[in-house]
């Protein structure tokens, strides 16, 4: 009986990607299905034929790129009533799989987040209090899954969480309207499940070390295209998900973040990149998914 289903969505990191499935491969798998959902140019020929013998691993390629559709195919294919997602550069430490599995046991729980420990640091735009934490007053997100108590969230992070399948089902699966760097694209979900009157719970038995890879996955080093997006979606999270009289204080600190960035590094366009990434968020909220 399939009770759990991991799904890993991959772009252009096979190598990476054969890698991480392994390490999940060596814990137990009773109860678990591994769902990988492949976005590369071709096919991974060594995983599609380990998928084909073993009863644990299932591999898909699809031609369409962009995570919020990965997921949505590996929710569409799962079969366990708790769906994880992961990223494919993770390595997943011991009592993984049952820290995600654990806290279902309370009915009111809808999604779990796990704990994440970063082999490179990574930019913290705010280094708020608390552990995933998402501020209605602007937008503001807060992470710090590094640390080490269990207690309610507001979101995950998209390289380490899980949901009950119903209720992705029930709120339609992932917006594939968040696209390039697929930003907040797991904040919004998590959002909406909880607005379903489910609870987030942070599980640090549930624990991974992410590798950041700068290469493949939804990893954008163009900066006026990063900046690009991250306009794009976070004016689409903002319009979803906050209430409306925050939505000028919100447009108003993305506004005069953009402008620090752009005369701090001297490139006036940095500015019209963000400016049209938050036009364009606002023309896909009003757009059907």
């Amino acid at each position: 009986m399939i009770a759990a289903s991991l799904v890993i969505p991959s772009y252009a990191r096979q190598d990476f990607l054969l890698q991480t499935v392994e390490r999940f491969c060596q814990f137990p798998l009773e109860g678990w299905e591994i769902l990988v959902v492949d976005q590369s140019d071709a096919p991974a020929e060594a995983l599609a034929r380990w998928a084909g013998a073993d009863p644990h691993l299932r591999y898909s390629h699809l031609e369409e790129r962009g995570l919020p559709n990965a997921r949505n195919v590996g929710l569409a294919e799962a079969r366990g009533e708790i769906v994880a997602f992961v990223d494919d550069d993770v390595v997943p430490h011991d009592g993984f799989l049952a820290g995600h599995r654990a806290p279902y046991a309370d009915a009111a729980v809808g999604g779990v987040a796990g704990r994440v420990i970063e082999d490179v640091e990574r930019p913290h735009s705010f280094e708020g209090r608390g552990t995933g934490r998402v501020r209605r007053l602007d937008g503001r997100v807060t992470g710090h899954f590094d640390r080490g108590a269990a207690g309610p969230v507001d979101h995950a992070r998209g390289c380490n969480m899980s949901f009950r399948r119903q209720a992705l089902v029930d709120i339609g699966g992932f917006d594939v309207r968040y696209g390039g760097t697929a930003h907040l694209e797991e904040t919004d979900v998590c959002m909406r499940v909880r607005a379903l009157g489910y609870q987030m719970r942070f599980e640090p038995s549930a624990s991974l070390t992410h590798l950041s890879l700068q290469t493949g996955g939804c990893r954008e080093l163009d900066l006026s295209r990063w900046l690009y997006w991250y306009g794009h979606n976070y004016m689409l999270f903002a319009l979803k998900n906050l209430p409306r009289p925050a939505l000028p204080v919100f447009l108003a600190e993305r506004l005069a973040k953009l402008a620090y960035t752009a005369a701090t590094r001297g490139e006036p366009g940095l500015f019209g990149q963000g400016l049209t990434g938050l036009r364009d968020g606002w023309r896909s909220f009003r757009s059907p998914r």
